[in-house]
């Protein structure tokens, strides 16, 4: 039943196959049930064969228990280090996502990093379904714990930049699937604004607030417009409250890429950012003030008013002074 081609027999029959047999026997041969439907679902074109692949992958699914978890997202995993052969094992984690009813986050990071370990390579239907796999994965997580996925999202991205980085020769470094699909930052910035926002450790608001300027510099310009107010707004908000100077200095470094990449697209928020760069220049901290100058030289260059800057900037100033 497992050799390959599948057919749409075979299909069929593997996932009746795992309903008859006990949880314990579907565990011992996971892989042997679910290696030949990754692999019609990868190369397959044939929609009566994707279509009963989905079907048993979905059936071999709900047999496995608690127990097997582990065993279970490791078949996931492992497709991933093949770019070109995990087509398969993303539309499969969606379906999991879907129909398991068994609490697996505890490997919601293994599987978001797998899934972004191949967004510098995969190329077309497999980036797109990478990145819904990432999406639906990311989905999964209570609102309350997604500051706890904060560091390892952090570490998948700039694995990936790392990555494509090596790849090429000049050029702008943009991470491809946080590029291609509409809205791409739609699925990883919950978990880093939850981290920003809500966080009990400074230095996981400080991890968010670094991590999301990494994912601003991997990403194109159209793909960042659709989420500028809902990146740039909690930026300005969390820097005007009593953190600690390395959670601000993160927060501005990360507002100054936002300012590189975006630009005259950021009009509207000059106003609030230049009130906040304002304040910025009286921190204790020297470094928070020094990127605070540097992002007001940014600013600048997107405001009409300099003469209003220069009298604010005089106050502030003055209010230094001792």
């Amino acid at each position: 039943l497992s050799s390959l081609p599948l057919t749409p027999i075979k299909a069929r029959a593997l996932g009746e196959v795992a309903k008859v047999l006990p949880p314990a026997s579907v565990h011992k041969q996971l892989k042997n049930f679910l290696k030949p439907v990754l692999s019609t679902l990868t190369t397959s074109e044939d929609e009566e064969v994707l279509g009963a692949a989905e079907v048993a992958a979905e059936a071999v699914i709900s047999c496995v228990e608690e127990a097997a978890l582990y065993d279970l997202t490791s078949v996931f995993v492992r497709e991933f280090d093949d770019p070109k052969a995990c087509l398969g094992s993303a539309k499969v984690i969606q379906i999991f996502c879907r129909c398991t009813k068994l609490d697996f986050q505890e490997h919601v990071d293994q599987l978001m990093s797998s899934v972004i370990s191949v967004f510098a390579d995969a190329e077309g239907d497999c980036l797109q379904e990478c990145w819904n796999a990432l999406n639906t994965v990311a989905k999964t997580i209570p609102k309350e714990r997604q500051a706890s996925h904060v560091t390892a999202l952090k570490d998948a991205i700039r694995a990936a930049r790392e990555h494509e980085k090596r790849k090429r020769h000049g050029g702008e470094l943009l991470v491809a699937g946080f590029c291609t699909p509409p809205k791409a930052l739609s699925a990883v910035l919950p978990i880093y604004l939850s981290g920003l926002l809500t966080a009990k450790s400074s230095e996981v608001r400080e991890k968010a607030a670094e991590g999301l300027g990494e994912l601003i510099e991997v990403t194109s310009l159209p793909s960042l417009k659709p989420a500028l107010a809902q990146v740039t707004g909690p930026l300005i908000r969390i820097l005007g409250d009593r953190y600690p100077w390395q959670v601000k200095l993160a927060i501005l470094s990360s507002i100054q890429v936002l300012l590189s990449k975006a630009g005259l697209f950021l009009k509207p928020f000059v106003p609030q950012l230049q009130t906040t760069f304002l304040k910025s220049l009286n921190d204790a901290s020297a470094e928070v003030r020094e990127k605070a100058a540097a992002n007001l030289g940014q600013l600048a260059q997107l405001t009409l008013r300099i003469d209003q800057l220069v009298k604010d900037l005089l106050n502030t100033s003055r209010s230094c002074a001792p």
